[in-house]
């Protein structure tokens, strides 16, 4: 059976709710490529529809379904750095894929960006509030937003500047960042 055929059966056991079966067809249509199958097996994996909630497994298949393209995995897996669910909490990357969702014009996508970019403008004005105190970890992020266009426009200048004051201070991510 093609991996669009079996996505589409999966689909019909899951609107039966009989997630053991469907799970078990998304999976095999996903290990032989199919995007949105990839997507499925997460929100099974994610939210315990046919085999135990695992959030790990429900990451790493967001994670294959987001860099192929999948406008709802993109906002999904944002969901999981923003909030630590199978991989360490990393807003900067929630930030990221939420942009890349919102690009697609998907909705929720929209929605958890415009959400984002409110409390990243907000971050970065505590942050330039603390760098008269020349603090490594503060100067390092607001590199990383002037970098990434995080909470303000993407400045490539001001992020080389603030990226070396913390390197200079001995802020080891910061010197990585610069070699990047």
């Amino acid at each position: 059976m093609k991996a669009e055929e079996l996505f589409d059966l999966g689909l019909r056991h899951y609107t039966k709710k009989e997630y053991p079966r469907a799970l078990a067809l998304f999976e095999e249509a996903a290990e032989h490529g199919h995007v949105p199958a990839m997507l499925w097996s997460g929100v099974c994996y994610d939210f315990a529809l046919g085999a135990p909630q695992d959030y790990k497994k429900a990451f790493d298949l967001y994670t294959r379904a987001a860099e192929a393209g999948n406008a709802e995995a993109q906002w999904r897996l944002g969901y999981f750095y923003l909030y630590a669910q199978g991989t360490s909490y990393d807003p900067a990357s929630a930030y990221l894929w939420f942009e890349r969702s919102a690009k697609q014009k998907d909705q929720m996508g929209k929605q958890l960006f415009a959400q984002a970019q409110e409390e990243a403008e907000w971050r970065y004005r505590e942050l330039l509030a603390q760098l008269p105190n020349r603090d490594p970890a503060a100067l390092y992020a607001a590199g990383l937003c002037c970098k990434y266009g995080i909470g303000t426009k993407k400045d490539a200048e001001k992020a080389k500047l603030y990226l070396s004051r913390a390197a200079e201070a001995g802020y080891a991510p910061a010197e990585r960042a610069l070699r990047e």
